[in-house]
């Protein structure tokens, strides 16, 4: 009997033990190409991990970096500054073309479509009358650039316009209002306040020439962090999943909050919730990045022999 009492005693003991001990959290910083109050995917994503305490189920501590552009984004990858880098994949190509050793290790969009801007009292009515037009895009080297030039050649205009560097997206939509550009290359979502105050309008998408198989916007890991770090990004992944999953199946709230925490209007946000389609699982299709890897080098962004081959570029051993 007093055997018995005293294992139970000792059961008992071990059993507060490990509930006060609290598991210590991996700590992650993932730098994102946007800030938390511009990117409504990056945005959701996080404000939605929080809200269920995800990172914290998965013992993670992570804490996200607003950054200006792909480029920097990948930069601070290189440095080490950061864990994880979200951005498009064309930004993560081309680092990792330039020697940064990085691999893709979730899918986040298969499209978030770039397209052709112009003022909504502006002459250009149709494609064909960008003609000779002055065309801004952020900054050369960069997706605006690279699905402008797509939209150009489609509709037979190549080398008939004027591409010029704004040097940020706020000075490209600057320069669309006072008349230093006659269009501008944006991401949709960053313009939707605009269309929907009516003072720009949509000439025309890069996303209907685009392939049935894409991937706009992804996660990216250096391959020494992902050798060394494994377990980590598993858990990662696994919290990613849950996150993107309850934005899909929670309109409602989701509008609300793009609303609330991005300022959108109830149209603004109703317009882009359905742009959020977020890849199930995170899981990267081979095809998806092979048509990625070629738009690039069509488009002068890549040169084949210095770009990495198709599965050197991604790994799906963090995704669901």
């Amino acid at each position: 009997m007093l055997k018995k009492t005293l294992r139970m005693g000792l059961l008992a003991f071990l059993g507060l033990m490990l509930a006060s001990t609290a598991w210590p959290l991996t700590k992650m910083k993932i730098g994102t190409a946007g800030g938390r109050g511009t990117s409504p995917h990056y945005f959701m994503i996080f404000l939605t991990a929080d809200h269920l305490g995800l990172w914290k189920q998965n013992a993670l501590d992570v804490e996200q970096v607003p950054i200006r552009g792909a480029t920097r984004v990948h930069r601070a990858l290189a440095a080490e500054a950061l864990q994880i880098g979200m951005s498009s994949t064309t930004g993560g190509m081309r680092a990792t073309a330039r020697g940064l050793p990085s691999l893709m290790v979730y899918g986040i969009l298969p499209s978030w479509p770039n397209a052709v801007f112009v003022r909504t009292d502006s002459r250009i009515r149709k494609a064909e009358d960008l003609k000779g037009a002055k065309i801004g895009i952020v900054r050369f080297g960069g997706m605006n650039e690279a699905y402008g030039k797509q939209i150009i050649r489609k509709v037979g205009l190549e080398g008939q316009v004027k591409w010029l560097a704004a040097g940020g997206g706020h000075a490209a939509v600057a320069g669309l209002k006072a008349g230093a550009f006659d269009a501008i290359v944006r991401v949709e979502s960053q313009m939707l306040m605009l269309m929907v105050a009516g003072e720009v309008r949509e000439l025309i998408s890069a996303e209907q020439y685009l392939p049935e198989k894409w991937i706009d916007i992804a996660a990216f890991a250096l391959r020494g962090y992902i050798k060394s770090n494994p377990n980590d990004l598993k858990r990662w992944g696994k919290a990613m999943t849950k996150a993107t999953g309850y934005v899909k199946q929670n309109r409602d709230w989701s509008i609300k909050e793009i609303k609330s925490g991005l300022g959108f209007s109830q149209k603004a946000a109703e317009i882009v919730y359905p742009r959020l389609k977020f890849f199930p699982g995170g899981r990267i299709e081979r095809e998806a990045v092979k048509n990625v890897r070629n738009f690039l080098i069509e488009y002068g962004l890549l040169k084949e022999a210095k770009t990495p081959k198709v599965d050197e570029l991604f790994t799906n051993q963090f995704t669901q």
